[in-house]
């Protein structure tokens, strides 16, 4: 046609008012033009005038993924785990909102709209602030001792290939969820790894395994929450040297949508409320890890870290997401440690033996009395 011209040289250029044909020429139905004189406020893109300019399109889009960041960051951070729209949207992995951001950004800096390269770029420093990352350079200390966490999905994809991740972690004491082989008898559960695993002391509760290369002095578990749920802490005693400490090994209900909805508030809450106060009555050295089935957020995250240090936020590299395993996009697998604790490394492992990746940290004995009890002493 001879009174509309397609996009070329990264300006539109100027055209007669007349509208465009209805029966564009095939070989151009897909390009965009853009029509200044007769609408001032149309785009044309294969023959179909939209509303708007394309850069308004594209600041558009970018406002309200920016805006769906913010909403979702404020519930993460505030109702995580207190309301059921928080323990939802915590189960959501909103990472997934990088991709629509990284596209708009892209081509925004390809059309050169700076308003909307700016939106997806200050969108997606806050997503990555909501999700945790952490930038530091990774350290090689070896700590003391080292410590995994690793939800082991019932070995659904085999036992050797626990083992093998097991094996390839190589930590000092694990901490095992869902370890109880699915269509399995506990005691055959045990023998495998005692055969697999002969270098390791091992305690086995509900579907719980702790092993360690250092004595296990004792082990028992606390109901957490309602009796129904079957949901317990782990709690084993290790000595490490001339010290002790205490493994916390925990695996928190899921916020799974085939649940009963206005139960899983109510579970949550009685959950963490019993864990509390099992962590209150512990002495000395504690170590708690697991799989919380939530987020890095919310009341309970933070009640957790007025004690405890969160082992990768003190010292991991990045998000920490450990599901799913084939791209993770949420941090549900986490080790917090005491003050008499300081972790120096945490990461998370590359193993797919299950539906969880483990998390993996090196800690090392703080060395004097606590401050506090310094003072009080």
């Amino acid at each position: 046609p001879t009174n509309w011209t397609p996009w070329i040289g990264g300006s539109w250029r100027r055209w007669s008012r007349t509208r465009p044909p209805s029966s564009p020429n095939p070989a151009s139905c897909f390009e965009s033009c853009w029509h200044p004189e007769a609408s001032g406020t149309r785009a044309w893109v294969a023959g179909v005038a939209l509303p708007v300019r394309p850069p308004q399109i594209l600041n558009v889009v970018a406002t309200l993924l920016g805006a769906l960041v913010v909403a979702a960051g404020g519930i993460q951070v505030f109702q995580a785990d207190r309301t059921l729209v928080g323990i939802l949207i915590a189960g959501t992995p909103i990472a997934f909102l990088f991709f629509p951001l990284a596209v708009v950004a892209t081509v925004a800096l390809a059309k050169r709209c700076h308003r909307a390269l700016a939106i997806s770029l200050l969108s997606s420093i806050g997503l990555a602030a909501i999700c945790g990352l952490q930038v530091r350079i990774p350290s090689d200390n070896q700590g003391d001792f080292t410590v995994a966490t690793y939800n082991i999905e019932h070995g659904l994809k085999g036992l050797d290939k626990v083992v093998a991740a097991i094996r390839e972690i190589d930590p000092d004491i694990a901490i095992l969820q869902e370890a109880t082989m699915k269509w399995e008898p506990q005691k055959r559960t045990l023998k495998e790894f005692e055969e697999s695993l002969p270098e390791y002391e091992y305690t086995f509760s509900e579907d719980r395994i702790v092993l360690s290369r250092f004595p296990i002095l004792d082990s028992r578990f606390e109901w957490l929450g309602p009796r129904k749920s079957r949901k317990r802490v782990q709690l084993a005693t290790v000595r490490i040297g001339d010290r002790t400490v205490t493994m916390a090994n925990v695996h928190m209900l899921p916020s799974d949508p085939r649940s009963k909805w206005p139960e899983i508030v109510a579970h949550r809450a009685d959950e963490y409320a019993d864990l509390f106060r099992v962590l209150g009555g512990l002495t000395g050295p504690v170590i708690l890890g697991g799989d919380f089935n939530g987020i890095a957020h919310g009341p309970n995250y933070a009640r957790i870290c007025e004690t405890m240090r969160d082992a990768f936020a003190a010292s991991g590299s990045g998000f920490g997401f450990t599901v799913p395993t084939e791209l993770p996009m949420r941090r549900i697998d986490m080790l917090f440690a005491t003050s008499e604790l300081r972790p120096v490394r945490c990461w998370v492992g590359s193993q797919t033996a299950s539906d969880h990746r483990p998390v993996v940290a090196a800690f090392r004995w703080e060395q004097g009395p606590e401050p506090d009890s310094a003072e009080k002493s």
